[in-house]
C-alpha cells in the first residue's frame, strides 16, 4: 500500500509542477499559441504508434524568438518535447558557448533541439539523425526553412554501420519520443540503417564536431561500449541523456581517457571542452 501511495504522490507532485509552470509558459508563448498547444494536449486522442503519417492531424506553433512556424502532431508526445526544449530550455546551459559551427543531433525526433540550436547559433551547420519514419517526416518539415544549414538523415547512430529495427511502444512511456532501435533478428527485415558517428563525420567531410547532442533511448549503451575513440576524439562538447545506471557506467568508462567540464541541466549531462588526457 505504501508503495502505491508513493507512486500516487509522485504523480500528483509532477501534475502540480506542470500546473504551476503554466503561467510562465503562457508568458513565453503568448496567449494564442499557448491555447493551441494546451488544447492539442488535452483535446486530441492519443496518437497510435505506427499509424499512417498521412492520417495524423498536424498543428503549428509560432514560438517567440524563433523565425519559422513549428509543426507538431496532435495527440502525440510532441507537445511534451516542445515544452522540454523551447520552454524549459533543457539546453540553456550551452547558450554561452562560442564557435558552435558544426552540430550533430542524434535522436532528433521532430526537430525541437535542432531548431533550438540552429536558432541560437545562426552560423552553425547541423546534421540531424532520426530513425523513426513518422518523426523523420516532421523533422524534415521543421528543418526545411533553414536550407543548406541543416541536413536530416533517416538513420540510427550505433557503434558501427549495420541494419536495425525500430522498436515502438516498449520503452519509457511508449510514446513517440521514446522509440528505440535494436539489431534485427535473422528472420526480420530491417527498418533503418545504423551509422557509426565516424561514418557521419566522414560522409560530410567534417574534421570534428563542436556539439554532439545524444538522446537515443539507451542506444548510448551501444555507442560507448566499442569503437568510440575515432569520433569521441573529434568531439569538442557533448550534451547527452543517460537513461539508466548501465548507460552511465559505460559512458564514464569511455570518457575516462578525457578531461572535460561537466554540468547537469535537467535530464541532460553537458560535457564541455573535451580533450584527451596527456
Amino acid at each position: 500500500m505504501n508503495s502505491h501511495l508513493q507512486v500516487l504522490g509522485k504523480m500528483l507532485t509532477a501534475a502540480a509542477r506542470r500546473f504551476l509552470d503554466i503561467p510562465s509558459e503562457i508568458r513565453k508563448l503568448g496567449a494564442g499559441t499557448a491555447v493551441r498547444m494546451y488544447s492539442s494536449w488535452l483535446l486530441h486522442p492519443p496518437y497510435v504508434a505506427g499509424e499512417s503519417s498521412s492520417a495524423i492531424p498536424l498543428g503549428t506553433l509560432k514560438l517567440k524568438g524563433y523565425p519559422y512556424p513549428f509543426f507538431f502532431r496532435h495527440g502525440a508526445s510532441d507537445v511534451r518535447v516542445i515544452r522540454q526544449i523551447f520552454l524549459k530550455e533543457e539546453y540553456r546551459e550551452l547558450r554561452g558557448e562560442k564557435n558552435m559551427g558544426r552540430i550533430i543531433d542524434c535522436g532528433a525526433n521532430i526537430g525541437c533541439s535542432a531548431v533550438y540550436f540552429l536558432s541560437k547559433y545562426p552560423d552553425a551547420e547541423l546534421i540531424a539523425v532520426e530513425p523513426d519514419e513518422g518523426n523523420f517526416l516532421l523533422l524534415q518539415k521543421n528543418l526545411e526553412p533553414f536550407g543548406g544549414r541543416a541536413r536530416a538523415l533517416r538513420a540510427a547512430v550505433w557503434s558501427r554501420d549495420q541494419r536495425l529495427r525500430v522498436d515502438r511502444g516498449h520503452f519509457g512511456d511508449g510514446k513517440e519520443w521514446s522509440y528505440q532501435v535494436r539489431v534485427c533478428r535473422d528472420d526480420e527485415q530491417a527498418d533503418v540503417t545504423a551509422l557509426g558517428l565516424e561514418t557521419i563525420l566522414n560522409k560530410f567531410n567534417w574534421e570534428g564536431v563542436d556539439l554532439l547532442k545524444i538522446d537515443v533511448e539507451r542506444a548510448e549503451l551501444e555507442l560507448f561500449t566499442s569503437d568510440y575513440t575515432p569520433w569521441l576524439s573529434r568531439t569538442r562538447n557533448m550534451a547527452i541523456e543517460l537513461h539508466d545506471p548501465d548507460c552511465e557506467q559505460v559512458f564514464l568508462r569511455a570518457m575516462a581517457g578525457y578531461d572535460y567540464e561537466v554540468q547537469q541541466s535537467g535530464e541532460t549531462t553537458i560535457c564541455r571542452n573535451i580533450r584527451a588526457r596527456t
